[in-house]
């Protein structure tokens, strides 16, 4: 299994290894599934909502939240639902706008990375979830 050793904010040391992953897109969800898995780590759960992305979070309190901009529910609903429940989990929030507007909002709600689906790396932004604190 691969992991990722960092510092938490709190300046406690984490190894990322735990995910869920949360689209509404259901083969974007299945071929990053097979992403994240492949990169031999542990996919905790998946789900298509807002909802669904805090009831894992709070089921399983991954390492790593991925979720989606555009679901139902909203992206930045299900960003502040899992900062809620699971304060150490990192939120990275993937989607297809490249919006500054939308970069501040998720920032503001607690995201720590914005991904633009095609092209970031998501797995590589996983893995290299070092500081919950830096924003990009």
């Amino acid at each position: 299994m691969v992991s990722v050793e960092h510092r938490s904010s709190w300046g406690h040391r984490r190894v990322a290894r735990t995910v869920i992953a949360i689209d509404d897109d259901a083969l974007v969800l299945e071929a990053l599934a097979d992403e994240l898995t492949d990169a031999g780590l542990a996919l905790m759960g998946t789900g298509c909502c807002a909802a669904d992305a805090v009831a894992l979070a709070a089921e399983h309190r991954p390492d790593v939240a991925i979720v989606d901009l555009t679901m139902p529910g909203g992206g930045a609903t299900a960003v502040r639902g899992i900062r809620a429940v699971s304060t150490p989990t990192v939120v990275l929030v993937l989607t297809a706008l490249d919006s500054p507007a939308a970069r501040a909002a998720l920032h503001d709600a607690g995201a720590h990375r914005y991904l633009v689906k095609g092209i970031d790396d998501v797995v590589g932004a996983v893995l290299r979830t070092v500081q919950p604190g830096a924003f990009a």
